[in-house]
């Protein structure tokens, strides 16, 4: 089975009421995905998603110019893991310390560049704690149980489908880093660090085989070239 992982398009940073929506940049990239994939005659046997927003508008935005790809079937397992929501939980300790950046997360929409990339550090370090297990998850999915979710939606999709089709996966980019952990024996800070560099309606191949996993291609976006839509969040 060939595995074909696509993250969503662009969604909305810093606006926890509306993050779980693409944007019109984001709905841009999935039209560009889908007819790359068409123009470059890649069929696909099945495609699945999970049940986000930003999950679901990518694949319907890649549909609406490739009229072959497939109904997905919807997978909660493919849905991106709680670290978000832990990080509000503990947001205010690790601001303790720098006071400079209170206004910016209070309003990140309209934070100067430089504070932009100081907020990103800054929730890279709770993101990474939480994976590394150094913080409470409160009533949310431990980084050890979405790796574990992650591993069983795998099994799953591979239950479901033939070892010879070609398949398509809509998801996040914390299942792509956790399936690419899978495929690689990689740690969890260091699967978390591959989660901050995945591009939006980036491209990831993986060959699924009896004798393993292999990884073909990471975080590929050729229907993006020569554009100024290439993102990360």
């Amino acid at each position: 089975m060939t595995l074909y992982l696509f993250r969503h398009g662009q969604a909305s940073f810093g606006r926890a009421d509306t993050y779980d929506q693409l944007s019109a940049t984001g709905h841009e990239q999935a039209r560009l995905l889908g007819q790359f994939l068409h123009d470059n005659g890649l069929h696909f046997d099945r495609a699945f998603c999970g049940t986000l927003a930003r999950q679901r508008g990518t694949w319907a935005s890649a549909a609406s110019t490739n009229a072959d790809l497939p109904e997905a079937t919807l997978l909660p397992g493919l849905n991106e893991h709680d670290g978000p929501f832990v990080q509000e939980i503990h947001q205010h300790q690790y601001l303790e310390t720098r006071p400079d950046l209170q206004a910016a997360f209070a309003d990140a929409a309209t934070a100067p560049p430089e504070l932009r990339r100081e907020m990103m550090k800054l929730i890279f370090q709770i993101n990474t704690d939480w994976a590394e297990a150094r913080l409470d998850s409160g009533s949310f999915e431990t980084w050890a149980g979405f790796r574990s979710r992650v591993a069983g939606t795998l099994d799953q999709i591979r239950a479901e489908t033939d070892s010879r089709d070609t398949v398509a996966v809509f998801t996040s980019g914390g299942v792509i880093a956790a399936i690419l952990g899978i495929v690689l024996g990689l740690g969890n800070r260091t699967v978390m660090e591959l989660n901050w560099q995945i591009r939006n309606t980036s491209i990831t191949e993986v060959q699924v085989s009896r004798s393993g996993l292999f990884l073909r291609e990471f975080n590929a976006v050729p229907h993006l070239c020569g554009t100024q839509l290439v993102t990360y969040v």
